[in-house]
């Protein structure tokens, strides 16, 4: 798939619009556009590999380290599409896909979601599914959709978690998996690859740490908001009270400490 064609898929499955992505990558939306139109030399190597890294294309690949949240429609092809760039047959053959339901709906106002797990050799491959459609009723996705994995068991979800999970600006495997493991009702090799690979104290220990990073995290975001609060009153035309802006300084410097352990590895 051409590159263009690529980014133009993963936006459709992202939950953000070109532009938006653009200005979390630190790209002229003018110089995006001219790109997309065809005019490669309107974007550096460096702007293409920043505005890839904001879908989570990680140096050409799809990472392990974090789930993907895809909104998808019922046709698939988008969804088809980029798995197959990015995956081999024989391990897409392999997918899991797990039916989501969330608690809390009645029949008539039913959204049904799907997670999908692929087995890679340097990690599995996590994607959380929503259907685009909002109206819309029943699992956006099936093995006999895609054409390859095999359908798992459903699960149900609540609506609290499962916003946890979608909302997040950043969502790790690790935590994802140690969350989920709690919902399922089996363990077996058929249905959850995953937990075959992790015992009850690698689990505890992955719990210890979230539990402990949530409470920092909490700590953390108490003491920024208190200085926001100072900060407005002294200067109310910071750019640092510009939320997006927020966002645009604490991308810059998680890819960056990113990138820095992945050297380090």
């Amino acid at each position: 798939m051409d590159v263009r064609d690529l980014f133009k898929t993963l936006v459709s499955l992202s939950n953000f619009n070109a532009a938006k992505i653009a200005d979390l990558a630190g790209v002229k939306r003018p110089n995006l556009y001219t790109w997309q139109g065809g005019k490669t030399q309107a974007l550096s190597d460096g702007n293409i590999e920043s505005l890839f890294n904001i879908l989570g294309i990680i140096k050409g690949k799809l990472s392990p380290e974090i789930v993907y949240r895809w909104q998808v429609d019922f046709e698939v092809d988008n969804l088809k599409s980029v798995l197959k760039h990015f995956v081999s047959q024989d391990f897409l053959n392999q997918a899991v896909i797990y039916f989501i339901e969330i608690d809390g709906y009645n029949e008539t106002e039913s959204k049904k979601h799907n997670l999908i797990q692929i087995p890679q050799p340097t990690g599995n491959l996590t994607i959380l599914i929503s259907a685009e459609n909002r109206q819309a009723v029943g699992f956006p996705v099936k093995s006999a959709k895609l054409g390859f994995g095999k359908d798992s068991e459903k699960v149900n979800i609540s609506s609290e978690q499962w916003l946890n999970w979608w909302d997040a600006t950043l969502l790790s495997s690790t935590q994802f998996w140690t969350e989920f493991s709690l919902y399922l009702k089996t363990f077996n090799s058929e249905s959850n690859t995953y937990n075959d690979q992790q015992d009850i104290d690698q689990l505890n220990a992955y719990q210890s740490i979230i539990t402990e990073k949530t409470a920092e995290n909490a700590g953390l975001k108490a003491i920024v908001r208190s200085l926001l609060r100072e900060l407005r009153i002294v200067n109310p035309k910071n750019t640092l009270l510009n939320h997006e802006n927020r966002d645009l300084i604490y991308r810059e410097f998680y890819e960056h400490e990113l990138s820095k352990m992945r050297k380090d590895d």
